[in-house]
């Protein structure tokens, strides 16, 4: 119904590096104000998580001391005036803390499945199956279940190209 008024539709992975194509799904906006409106919601959600996830895992590796400061650093540093605004930075950030974050508390599932929606926001997060090898590596427990999680990485970046390929 939407499409028959003429409205355009956000259906993408990413385009370019706006985060309004960036949300996955498919949202029906109706005018350009609405649309950056939701991409500042976007971009700002993923920045709040990533921020939070960076101080969980900085905790967990250095204690909670460590883990304001890196997070104050963060948010105060210059380049972080790009993780506020639409674009797919804070939503990248998010994605990659994840997959550190899952993979030191042992849920490969989920360190997967980020890494693979990083590798579908930027083409450089298929780098981001080399540091969930080695974290896997020095693992107690290394399972081939869990190196099975590690090989949805690519799947990301294979779905956007076989997106753009058939657009």
């Amino acid at each position: 119904q939407a499409l028959d008024r003429g409205w355009p539709v956000v259906a993408t992975v990413r385009s370019d590096r706006s985060i309004g194509s960036t949300t996955y799904g498919l949202a029906v906006v109706d005018a350009p104000a609405a649309l950056l409106v939701s991409s500042l919601v976007v971009s700002l959600a993923a920045l709040f998580g990533a921020l939070y996830l960076m101080h969980r895992l900085v905790e967990l590796e250095l204690g909670p001391r460590a883990a304001r400061l890196s997070v104050l650093m963060l948010a105060l540093s210059p380049g972080a005036l790009w993780l506020g605004v639409p674009y797919s930075e804070s939503l990248f950030l998010l994605l990659s803390v994840g997959v550190f974050y899952c993979a030191r508390t042992d849920r490969w599932a989920l360190a997967g499945a980020c890494a693979g929606l990083a590798s579908a926001t930027r083409s450089a997060g298929i780098v981001l199956v080399v540091p969930l090898l080695i974290l896997w590596w020095q693992s107690r427990e290394r399972r081939a279940r869990d190196l099975g999680w590690i090989a949805l990485a690519p799947l990301g970046l294979v779905a956007y190209s076989v997106f753009l390929a058939i657009s």
